[in-house]
């Protein structure tokens, strides 16, 4: 479901002047928001773990060996499959 299907799928409780007070979600609506939630918060964690000095000394160091690999020979292309997943090799 996407964001605007969740957002459209609220209900709004109103008071007797007919003012928004609260929103009323299905069961399945508030598991998508929960799931979209913790894969925020997962980015969040990438984001601050790559984010440091020494993240980004290490991933230059594996560039460095990645590169050195490839031309070295040691390497071979990747395949993948059509649905964009790596082919078994």
């Amino acid at each position: 479901m996407s964001v605007n299907e969740l957002i459209k799928s609220a209900e709004f409780l109103v008071d007797a002047n007919g003012n928004k007070k609260a929103v009323q979600l299905g069961l399945d609506v508030w598991g998508e928001i929960i799931t979209l939630l913790q894969e925020v918060a997962e980015d969040e964690v990438w984001d601050a773990l790559l984010s440091t000095d020494e993240s980004q000394r290490l991933l230059e160091t594996m560039a460095d060996e990645a590169l050195a690999q490839i031309e070295a020979g040691k390497s071979k292309p990747m395949a993948f499959t059509p649905t964009g997943e790596i082919a078994p090799g």
